[in-house]
C-alpha cells in the first residue's frame, strides 16, 4: 500500500506582479513562496509557484481545506483578505486512505480582488471569474487528480509536511443512499430525545442525551440504562417502518457481551419486525425471532462500532418472496445473503436497549 498524501501544486499566471504566496491548511499558516521565476516577455505565462504534501497525523481520511493567497501588490497577509489586490484559492477535501491525491491550485490573474466566501473559491470559465464551491468534485467545483504516486519536484519551496487535522467521522452506511427517512443524532443535549426533524418525540425518566466520554467522534450520544422507544405506533408517520425493505445503521458502544441493541419490534406475543444485539460478543440480527445474520468476529469490548443492515425484498408474485440482506459492520460491506422473506407485521415502536448509541438512521425502501 502506498503513502496516504496530498500533493499540492501552486501555479500562477499572474507573474511578475506575484510578490509571494501563503499557504494556510485548516486555517493555520504553514508556509510563505517567494516570488516565481517568470516566463521572459511573457507576463501571462502559467508558471508554478512551488509544491507542499501534507500528511495526516490523526487518521487516514481526515478533511483539509487548503487556502493559497497570492499578494499582487495589495495587503495580503491573512487567509481572508479582502484587497483588490490579492488572488484567493481554496480546496475542500478529504485524505484517501493509502492513496495520493493531485492538487493543482491556479492563482488565476483574473481572479485578483474577486472575494468569495470561506467555502467558495474564484474560479475562471467562459462567463469570466465568478465564486463557486471549494469543495473538490462537487458540480462546477474545482478538480482534483489522483494519480497514485510518482517523484516530486519542490518547485518553488521545499516540501514540507504538516498536521492535516483530525479525521472525519467514519462513515456507518454508504453515501450513495442520501438522505435518510428518519435520523437521531442527538446533537443537541436537552430533555428531548426526539427524531431530527421532531417526526417523533421519545420519553424517558432514564434515558439522556450526553457529551462524557466515552463519546462518537467527539459529539452528544444517547445513554439508555433502561431502553427507551424512539418511535411508537400512533403517529402517522410510524407507517413508514412497515414496509419489507430498509436500510438501519447506527454507533453503538460495547459493554455487556448480551445486550439488545436496536429493535422493531410489537408485543410480548407477536414476533415481527427485526431485532439486532449481542449475543455471547457476536452482534446478531434476527428477522420475527428467526436468526438471519451473526457476526464474523466477536466484537472488541468497550469501543465504538458502526452497523448498519440493509434488507431488499423481491415480490415474485408466486408466495415465495426471498430477501436479500447485507451487513455493514465498521464500515465494511459483508456478504449479501439471502434468507426468508422479511414480513414487518404490525411494528409498536422501535426502540434501543440498555446501551449508549449515537448517529441512528432509518431508510425506507
Amino acid at each position: 500500500m502506498g503513502p496516504t498524501e496530498i500533493v499540492v501544486t501552486i501555479t500562477t499566471n499572474a507573474c511578475p506582479e506575484l510578490r509571494h504566496a501563503d499557504v494556510y491548511v485548516n486555517g493555520q499558516h504553514v508556509t510563505q513562496a517567494p516570488q516565481p521565476a517568470c516566463v521572459t516577455g511573457d507576463d501571462f505565462a502559467k508558471v508554478e509557484v512551488g509544491k507542499i504534501t501534507l500528511l495526516p497525523s490523526h487518521g487516514l481520511d481526515g478533511k483539509v481545506d487548503v487556502t493559497i493567497v497570492g499578494d499582487v501588490g495589495g495587503s495580503c497577509d491573512v487567509a481572508d483578505p479582502n484587497d483588490p489586490l490579492c488572488i484567493v484559492a481554496r480546496r475542500s477535501l478529504s485524505f484517501i486512505p493509502h492513496g495520493r491525491i493531485d492538487l493543482p491550485i491556479l492563482l488565476d490573474n483574473a481572479c485578483t480582488g474577486v472575494h468569495c466566501s470561506g467555502n467558495e473559491t474564484c474560479v475562471v470559465d467562459e462567463t469570466g471569474a465568478h465564486c463557486t464551491d471549494s469543495t473538490c468534485g462537487k458540480a462546477d467545483g474545482p478538480v482534483c487528480a489522483n494519480d497514485g504516486g510518482g517523484v516530486i519536484d519542490a518547485g518553488g519551496f521545499d516540501v514540507i509536511t504538516i498536521d492535516a487535522g483530525p479525521p472525519a467521522c467514519p462513515a456507518i452506511l454508504p453515501a450513495s443512499l442520501g438522505p435518510p427517512t428518519f435520523s437521531w443524532s442527538f446533537d443537541t443535549v436537552s430533555l428531548n430525545i426526539a427524531e431530527d426533524n421532531n417526526a417523533f418525540t421519545a420519553t424517558s425518566s432514564s434515558a439522556s442525551i450526553v457529551t462524557s466520554a466515552p463519546s462518537f467522534c467527539d459529539n452528544p450520544y444517547l445513554h439508555s440504562p433502561a431502553g427507551i422507544a424512539l418511535a411508537s405506533a400512533g403517529n402517522t408517520k410510524f407507517t413508514m417502518f412497515s414496509t419489507k425493505s430498509f436500510v438501519v445503521g447506527f454507533a453503538f458502544f460495547t459493554g455487556s457481551p448480551d445486550v439488545a441493541l436496536l429493535s422493531l419490534s410489537g408485543s410480548s406475543t407477536q414476533a415481527t419486525g427485526f431485532a439486532i444485539a449481542i449475543s455471547t460478543g457476536s452482534l446478531v440480527v434476527n428477522f420475527g425471532g428467526n436468526l438471519v445474520y451473526v457476526s464474523p468476529t466477536i466484537l472488541q469490548p468497550k469501543v465504538w462500532h458502526r452497523f448498519g443492515l440493509e434488507v431488499t425484498t423481491i415480490f415474485n408474485g408466486t408466495g415465495n418472496d426471498q430477501t436479500t440482506i447485507t451487513p455493514y459492520l465498521d464500515g465494511v460491506a459483508g456478504t449479501p445473503k439471502q434468507v426468508a422473506a422479511y414480513v414487518p407485521g404490525t411494528p409498536l415502536n422501535l426502540s434501543v436497549g440498555q446501551v449508549d448509541v449515537d448517529s441512528i438512521s432509518y431508510y425506507s425502501k
